[in-house]
């Protein structure tokens, strides 16, 4: 005579239910190619504009998370490298906003056209 378990296939089954959804979570997060160059780009531009000079603390902090950033992606923990690529982005542009806002306008380095009142019209061909 055979006696029936069927606790033990139920448990079977979510067993490999549980197994399956767990190593499908971890294939879900895509790597954080993205953040790494926006990351990459802040901290340059945050260089020509001189924030490494006027605030060295913040850029080499920047350059730490960036590395952390780096050394997770490699190890595949894109959850953790994205992390350190956006706090590296968000440090940097905003010690970049600190300069720009201590240099004031004519600090920065954008060309501009100025237009003396009245000869709108001429400038723009009307």
């Amino acid at each position: 005579m055979t006696i029936k378990r069927p606790h033990l296939c139920r448990l079977n089954v979510l067993l490999v239910l549980l197994i399956t959804f767990c190593g499908a979570v971890g294939c879900v997060t895509a790597p954080p190619v993205l953040e790494l160059a926006l990351a990459d780009a802040a901290l340059r531009n945050a260089k020509a504009n001189g924030v490494e000079l006027k605030y060295p603390d913040v850029y080499n902090e920047t350059l730490s998370l960036l590395e952390q950033s780096r050394f997770h992606y490699k190890k595949r923990d894109y959850g953790e490298a994205k992390l350190y690529a956006v706090q590296a982005r968000q440090l940097i542009e905003q010690a970049e906003l600190r300069v720009m806002e201590e240099l004031g306008p004519s600090g920065l380095e954008t060309e501009t056209t100025s237009i003396p009142s009245g000869e709108e019209d001429e400038f723009f061909g009307l």
